[in-house]
């Protein structure tokens, strides 16, 4: 989403209630999650974007989505 110009919330639940948050890291038990999907590398592209190393940078996980046409684009985004 950062990437298309939104800015991101977390929810966090807890004591009952539904926080919206924008400033993610706040928590304790938070968690920042990279999510990305159609790589297609190589087909497409040779390797990920750079930007897409620097949006990663300290996330707990990352999840892709689909679309993983080789397991280049995994080892690169083992960080």
């Amino acid at each position: 989403l950062a990437l298309m110009g939104v800015e991101p919330y977390v929810r966090v639940y807890g004591c009952g209630t539904l926080c919206l948050k924008r400033e993610i890291g706040i928590y304790m038990n938070t968690y920042r999650v990279g999510v990305i999907a159609d790589t297609h590398v190589p087909k497409s592209l040779p390797a990920l974007p750079g930007e897409i190393a620097q949006r990663f940078q300290g996330v707990d996980l990352i999840l892709h989505a689909g679309d993983v046409t080789g397991k280049e684009v995994l080892d690169e985004l083992r960080l």
